[in-house]
């Protein structure tokens, strides 16, 4: 029965919110409806159909029409991953599948559509607000003998400031803290997860951003701090005897040995942890999938400046996730 239903058929209304971003206070037409424009931003409801979305703007005396062409919405294609595309069958009898811009900003110099689905420029002394949710990390790194090792964690979270000193043009400076080692658990969850090896990686990161549409390109400075811990086995004064004895006997079946090694005390356990600092590159790269919200993709490369000769070659991190911006 879930699989006969559809994504978008259960989580898209019949309606869609619309806002028409104006360069100056100007009248929506609708629908036989008008809109006037409130901050020049007029919103009305679009119902959902299988066709283009037409409607005109009244600026000073001139009037323009403009249309919109449909779009299959996320619900629509979430019926891959969760319904094995099953739904998709379902949502060709409706119109709910499609779906139009959230945000249209109208430009009267583009002689083509006359609107874009994102905002064109972002003016110089803007200041945001940005949240990094890193889902999948990659720590890719080589040990002093040549073993490399691609170690994946999952979630974290990073808090940072943009200022924009250009159009599209901005600084960040963030603070990240990635999880490592660790089961791709819901968040809340992942506190009550006892493992024996842990490992975190936090950064401070400072980079120059330049935005080209709806892509966010990124280059910068990272100070790393990693924080590794593990677990060593103390020894145990009674162990030796214990080893002697059971020298000195004939070897125990299979089942007794399993019901002695959950009977017996296994040990004395210590938990160490080992901090490493490390500086690096970053550079982040989002695109904007709607207004505030990007998908993200973050490389950082690092090289130790520790005296140590245990320390690893070099360190590589892949994160992939979202970002979420606000204007201050």
């Amino acid at each position: 029965m879930l699989l006969s239903t559809s994504c978008a058929s259960i989580f898209n209304g019949p309606y869609k919110k619309v806002q028409v971003h104006t360069t100056q206070a100007a009248t929506v037409y609708y629908n036989e409806g008008s809109v006037k424009t409130v901050d020049n931003i007029a919103s009305f409801e679009v119902k959902r159909k299988k066709d283009t979305m037409q409607f005109s703007v009244l600026q000073d005396t001139s009037m323009r029409t403009y249309a919109v062409n449909k779009k299959h919405s996320f619900a629509f294609w979430s019926n891959i991953p969760l319904k094995f595309g099953v739904g998709m069958l379902v949502d060709f009898t409706n119109p709910k599948p499609f779906t139009y811009p959230s945000h249209i900003y109208l430009d009267s110099s583009n002689t083509n559509k006359g609107y874009y689905t994102f905002e064109k420029k972002l003016p110089k002394g803007r200041w945001e607000f940005q949240v990094d949710m890193p889902f999948v990390n990659l720590f890719h790194r080589e040990d002093p003998y040549g073993y490399r090792e691609l170690q994946e964690g999952f979630f974290g979270v990073g808090l940072g400031i943009n200022h924009f000193y250009r159009n599209n043009t901005y600084l960040n400076f963030s603070a990240h803290s990635f999880l490592l080692s660790n089961y791709p658990l819901p968040p809340p969850f992942i506190v009550f997860e006892q493992k024996t090896n842990k490992e975190f990686s936090y950064q401070l990161t400072l980079s120059n951003n330049h935005r080209i549409q709806k892509f966010n390109l990124g280059y910068g400075l990272a100070y790393v701090f990693n924080r590794k811990g593990y677990t060593v086995r103390l020894p145990d004064p009674m162990e030796p005897q214990t080893l002697n004895l059971l020298a000195s006997t004939r070897p125990l079946p299979k089942e007794d040995v399993t019901k002695m090694a959950k009977s017996i005390e296994p040990g004395i356990f210590e938990q160490h942890w080992r901090n490493i600092q490390s500086f690096g590159l970053w550079f982040p790269i989002s695109y904007e999938l709607t207004k505030g919200i990007s998908a993200s993709f973050q490389y950082r490369p690092t090289f130790y400046r520790d005296k140590s000769k245990m320390e690893s070659k070099f360190e590589n991190l892949y994160s992939f996730g979202l970002i979420y911006r606000m204007k201050l």
